[in-house]
């Protein structure tokens, strides 16, 4: 009996090591992408800011991109629609691009394995699959 307390005492205070990530602390600031100039730290960085209790996605250039649409932007925003093991899930305000159901694309923001940063990966993706890596830039004002 006192093996047994002491095995359930032991995995009490083992659980702050499995306490939740806080994706909105790790995944916001400034970032730029990994392997394209340019969109890297020093020729068009970005900032990533939750906002509205974390129900809001902000993201912010220095200047302007080319999104998927070939629109020329600076600013995208999301709507955050939950959390999972990987990162935070969220909807692209105005997203065009459809699941193989034809549903819009659920986009999942994930932090990277062995650098600072994230990747973009969807819900309709298998857990592996994770493009676009982004890595965090140094704190400079963006427009600096």
């Amino acid at each position: 009996m006192r093996l047994v307390l002491l095995a359930c005492l032991a995995a009490f205070f083992a659980l702050p090591a499995l306490a939740e990530t806080d994706f909105f602390g790790v995944l916001s600031g400034n970032f730029g992408q990994l392997y394209v100039v340019e969109g890297d730290c020093r020729t068009n960085p970005h900032r990533v800011t939750f906002t509205d209790g974390n129900s809001r996605a902000l993201f912010e250039w220095a200047g302007p991109i080319i999104d998927y649409e070939e629109k020329s932007r600076v600013i995208g925003g999301y709507d955050v629609v939950g959390l999972n093991d990987l990162g935070i899930i969220l909807n692209l305000d105005g997203e065009s691009r459809l699941t193989a159901e034809g549903k819009p694309v659920t986009w999942v923001m994930r932090t990277v394995i062995g650098f600072d940063g994230y990747c973009w990966g969807r819900m309709d993706w298998p857990d592996a699959r994770c493009e676009s890596p982004q890595i965090r830039c140094p704190a400079v004002p963006l427009g600096s």
